[in-house]
């Protein structure tokens, strides 16, 4: 997912679910904006978390990576 990103391709839809000590679901959904295809990643892993964490901070191109993230917020 992070490689599609970083080939331009734009994040859609994210979906993360945590409850304590049971289970971790994570659902994101990225668009080839070119193609308007789509692909659908899944992760039970909680450290995949990891990952949307450094997203939602992340730029490229000076445009944020997941657009409309509140960590953009004005």
């Amino acid at each position: 997912m992070a490689y599609c990103v970083l080939r331009g391709m734009d994040i859609v839809q994210v979906d993360f679910k945590y409850q304590l000590r049971q289970s971790t679901s994570i659902v994101i959904i990225a668009r080839d904006p070119t193609t308007e295809q789509q692909y659908t990643f899944e992760s039970s892993v909680v450290w995949d978390a990891e990952v949307l964490r450094h997203m939602g901070i992340m730029t490229l191109g000076n445009r944020p990576v997941l657009h409309g993230f509140c960590a953009f917020a004005s």
